[in-house]
């Protein structure tokens, strides 16, 4: 594939990875969660579950916000009963009110080798740029009450579930010590997280999608698991407009494989071309089954992507 054997290779004098040399102990300052607090995660197939969140369904329970009237039936809670309805009407009717439940957050993070790119900028590091996202994307969720949970794909770390702003200091921990894993099979991974979820929910997952085997089983048995799926792909500057010339000997950071090229202009308008092709493909693949791709660059700041381009493709509202 013409994407992995010229976007995720790179240079063999690899500099120390941002996992080395940046710990990621503070990924966010107070004033970075200040900006999300009236944001909201949007879902479009909100699930029931046991406790009450503060997200609104359409199903009819206890929550404080009126919805409709029904008449009385015998054994009714005379305590939702409408006594001024009744004194003028002389009929009983009952308050119906929209009932609450929380939201299923599940935020799967590739944090394969090609994540961690490039090496010798900690601004523009995927991997770092991807927990930074999904840190957001968490804060936003716990602050409605949602059920958020973690995982990173192919590897056994999971954080959560959990529910509620006073888990935010544990979970952006959990997330700053957090290092590229080794090779990972993403679609088996996927395949096993999808059997082995408590129940469907809004799926984030947070990728470059650079793999040699594709994406679609993976995303499939997302999808036939009855989740609601937005796809963010993270990409580096120098990935969407590589900048390299001349000849070069490459070492792909997923496989360790060496390869000779050389690089000039018609090869790097194929390159854009493919990389076009590649994105327009996935966003038809996505779009088809009712979910949400979206790409972004490490150059972007992740505020700004949050802030604006999320609202703008209905991930988030507020």
């Amino acid at each position: 594939m013409i994407l992995n054997s010229f976007v995720t290779p790179h240079s063999s004098n690899i500099p120390e990875t941002v996992s080395e040399k940046d710990p990621m102990s503070s990924l966010f300052s107070d004033s970075d969660l200040r900006k999300l607090e009236q944001l909201m995660l949007v879902s479009r197939r909100v699930r029931s579950a046991a406790y009450q969140g503060e997200r609104r369904s359409t199903r009819r329970g206890t929550s404080i916000e009126f919805a409709d009237f029904r008449n009385y039936v015998k054994g009714d809670d005379l305590r939702h009963l409408d006594w001024n309805l009744f004194a003028r009407l002389e009929k009983p009717f009952i308050k119906l009110f929209e009932d609450e439940e929380d939201l299923a957050v599940y935020i799967l993070i590739d944090a394969s080798a090609s994540m961690d790119w490039p090496r010798n900028s900690i601004a523009e590091n995927k991997l770092r740029y991807g927990l930074q996202l999904a840190g957001a994307l968490s804060y936003i969720a716990l602050g409605t009450d949602d059920r958020v949970q973690l995982n990173i794909i192919g590897a056994q770390q999971q954080f959560g579930p959990i529910r509620g702003r006073g888990q935010t200091l544990g979970l952006l921990d959990w997330l700053a010590k957090q290092t590229p894993t080794p090779a990972i099979d993403f679609n088996a991974s996927l395949r096993t997280f999808a059997a082995q979820q408590p129940r469907p929910g809004l799926v984030i997952l947070l990728s470059d999608l650079l793999l040699e085997d594709g994406y679609q089983t993976g995303l499939d048995a997302l999808l036939a698991r009855g989740n609601t799926l937005t796809l963010l792909q993270v990409l580096s500057p120098e990935e969407l407009s590589p900048q390299l010339n001349g000849d070069l000997r490459l070492r792909d950071v997923e496989s360790n494989t060496m390869r000779e090229v050389t690089v000039d202009a018609r090869l790097r308008q194929r390159y854009q071309a493919a990389l076009a092709e590649f994105q327009a493909e996935l966003n038809q693949y996505v779009s088809q089954r009712g979910a949400i791709f979206s790409t972004t660059s490490t150059a972007i700041p992740w505020d700004t992507f949050v802030l604006a381009n999320l609202r703008a493709i209905g991930v988030l509202r507020g």
